[in-house]
């Protein structure tokens, strides 16, 4: 498996997000669901991830997700424009086409 921060090694200006999204909650249920996911995963730098409660659907329209049984890796630049994006569990293929657009970015 490979993990974000092995793409932050080839592009120092690249920075790995996971952002589990939630509906919005009031405050206490907010506060519920951040201690169990401090205590349900060990690694430091993994809690810090950020957890979005939001108003998922049009989140998800803005970046084109259109189930939410999958997962999807995203570069978004800056300015919000997605300029690569792969779906389901992450493999050698898409770890690849990553890389490779990296290094073509790097070019440009």
């Amino acid at each position: 498996m490979v993990e974000g921060d092995e793409f932050e090694e080839l592009d120092p200006q690249l920075h790995y997000h996971e952002l589990p999204t939630i509906d919005r909650l009031d405050p206490l249920a907010r506060w519920f669901i951040d201690n169990g996911m401090r205590r349900g995963i060990p690694d430091e730098g993994a809690r810090e991830r950020i957890t979005l409660y939001i108003d998922k659907t049009p989140f998800e329209q803005a970046l084109q997700l259109p189930t939410e049984k999958t997962i999807y890796a995203l570069l978004v630049d800056r300015s919000g424009n997605v300029l690569w994006r792969a779906e389901g569990d992450c493999d050698k293929t898409k770890a690849a086409s990553l890389q490779e657009f990296l290094k073509g970015s790097q070019r440009g």
